[in-house]
């Protein structure tokens, strides 16, 4: 049993890792969404290194929002998980104490 809670939470905190940190899709976000589009439709109308410039630094930013949105998810689960996890303790080691259950003798 005393292995049991590092090993739950070291799995609690892989999957929140696994579900916030996706593969990053430069295309997907909405953030500055108008001025990416700007920028692209400047650089394929009038390639130019100013406008190659400017479309990577809106991927950048995007990126960056991104980047801060899936840390921002895996924290909160984090804490959502080791609530779930304090609640689950203090539960059953009530249950323990208020039913007397005793764990078995070897």
């Amino acid at each position: 049993m005393r292995l049991f809670w590092p090993l739950l939470i070291v799995f609690q905190i892989s999957l929140a890792a696994g579900l916030a940190f996706r593969p990053l899709n430069a295309a997907r976000g909405s953030y500055r969404h108008d001025e990416r589009a700007a920028a692209f439709k400047a650089m394929s109308e009038h390639p130019s290194p100013e406008t190659k410039a400017a479309m990577q630094r809106e991927l950048r930013l995007n990126a960056e929002h991104i980047g801060h949105q899936e840390l921002m998810f895996c924290g909160v689960l984090i804490v959502v998980f080791v609530l779930v996890d304090i609640a689950c303790f203090y539960g059953w080691r009530n249950f323990r104490q208020n039913f007397g259950y005793k764990p078995p003798s070897a």
